[in-house]
């Protein structure tokens, strides 16, 4: 069976701290309704205390009478929808998401069936060009976090969403940058379905220094930093390090060279 979930929209940052995205496996339609979860996920150290975001194209689904059921751990906050397909969410308590990554929320909407076999990208964006488009996600405070959304493919009363064949959707692991390094270097790698993914650093022994991707993840192509620093924030010595990825079946190590 098919695990992908949510794919990654093209975007000019490497990463972001929070992404959102619709989960394919529960997308179903039924001629003339359609049912999603919208999926998020947080990066590490982060915390999400609200979202706005309008879902495009406007009006192809009309959510004038939306079923709204808001995921378990921001089941205390209120979750608004516009016709269009606005979504607003925060908690009047100021309470922050109780997870980094799950559900959401829950939403059922209408669409013309006459539209059916035409195919949408749903997706969200910042605004662009004073288009009042909005993809926003809040932390604690109010403060802005970077966020993006997983454009998804839907053929109109097809009941799947499909691939972007534009997106990438396969494990990969690529050389790090620079190599040799000093003091830091970039590691990039992707996903092509979600589930639990980890990019762990080890010295020439074998033994495990640095732990730099670690928790659920979504489809999508990620870039981390390393500083040369242990999981306890001291300085490695020079040498050779080797750096493993592994997600679903997917395992790869190479290796890299630390010069002061």
């Amino acid at each position: 069976m098919r695990k992908t979930l949510l794919i990654l929209m093209t975007f000019a940052m490497a990463s972001a701290t929070v992404h959102f995205g619709i989960n394919d496996e529960t997308f179903v339609d039924n001629d003339g309704s359609v049912t999603f979860d919208v999926m998020f996920s947080i990066d590490s150290g982060e915390e999400l205390a609200g979202f706005q975001f309008n879902l495009l194209p406007a009006g192809a689904i009309d959510f004038s009478a939306a079923t709204i059921v808001a995921g378990q751990s921001i089941s205390g906050w209120v979750i608004n929808a516009s016709d269009d397909g606005t979504f607003l969410g925060f908690d009047f308590a100021g309470s922050i998401a109780s997870a980094t990554e799950g559900i959401l929320f829950t939403v059922t909407g209408a669409y013309d069936v006459s539209s059916d076999g035409s195919t949408v990208v749903l997706t969200a964006e910042e605004d662009s060009g004073g288009s009042g488009n909005r993809l926003v996600a809040s932390g604690p405070g109010g403060v802005q976090l970077e966020s993006t959304f997983w454009s998804r493919n839907w053929t109109v009363g097809s009941g799947a969403l499909d691939v972007n064949d534009a997106i990438i959707n396969t494990y990969s692991l690529s050389d790090n940058y620079p190599n040799p390094f000093n003091p830091t270097t970039n590691i990039s790698f992707s996903i092509e379905s979600y589930g639990e993914a980890s990019l762990l650093i080890y010295d020439a022994l074998g033994r495990e220094v640095k732990s730099l991707v670690s928790g659920l993840y979504v489809p999508g192509a990620y870039t981390v930093t390393w500083n040369g620093t242990d999981n306890n924030g001291n300085e490695m010595s020079s040498g050779m390090y080797f750096y493993k990825f592994t997600s679903g079946d997917f395992t790869k190590t190479k290796k890299m060279l630390f010069v002061k």
